[in-house]
């Protein structure tokens, strides 16, 4: 089970979020060759990306997503995290922000 020891906010790119909204499986070609290295670095660190808003169509919206993962992500995995294609940003919420 995936738990989440400090919210971790992602922004993608369009596209990006649009195929997670999709489908969730960038493993299928011509996906997986393009977020090669995201799709490693996730299983590596036993890690997903989960939406921020679950099932809306808002292209807007659909790049919103929370970084979950089954150990602790450090700031130099998080700068590395945030290298990779299709990663617009990433960043660690404030521990006294409001709950997600």
């Amino acid at each position: 089970m995936i738990i989440h020891l400090r919210m971790i906010a992602v922004t993608v790119s369009s596209a990006l979020g649009k195929l997670l909204h999709q489908s969730e499986d960038l493993h299928k070609p011509p996906h997986k060759k393009k977020y090669h290295a995201l799709l490693q670095w996730l299983e590596s660190h036993r890690s997903k990306l989960v939406a921020t808003f679950p099932g809306i169509e808002d292209e807007m919206m659909q790049v919103h997503f929370v970084l979950r993962s089954d150990e602790y992500i450090t700031d130099s995995m998080l700068e590395e995290f945030r290298r990779l294609p299709g990663v617009e940003a990433a960043y660690r919420k404030p521990e006294d922000s409001l709950p997600e």
